[in-house]
């Protein structure tokens, strides 16, 4: 995996545990909700292993956000144009992520 994207993961997995503590939720209770191992969380946060895509999903969906809501979590605040068309980039990237996962590509 390329630096650039991994700098992306370590991102997306700290605003994840950023979020879960934010939220006073257990490693535990979101490993309930999300169907993702704690133990396999726990790896991503000390980025021993590399998230997989559907994984950060999952997570995402068990926080009750989207995936661009993660991302964006404590960003300082754009324009409202930049941010729907950054949302906009990041739905069509998570539809063609999910449908490439489905066929195996």
């Amino acid at each position: 995996m390329s630096e650039s994207v991994q700098i992306e993961y370590e991102q997306i997995i700290n605003n994840i545990e950023k979020i879960r503590v934010d939220k006073k939720i257990s490693k535990r209770k979101l490993d309930e909700l999300s169907g993702v191992n704690s133990n396999h969380f726990g790896h991503y946060i000390n980025f021993r292993n590399e998230p997989k895509f559907g994984a950060i999903l999952m997570l995402c969906n068990a926080l009750g956000m989207t995936l661009s809501e993660v991302i964006n979590y404590h960003l300082p605040e754009v324009d409202q144009s930049d941010k729907d068309k950054i949302d906009e980039i990041l739905n069509v990237v998570t539809k063609l992520l999910s449908l490439s996962q489905n066929k195996d590509i």
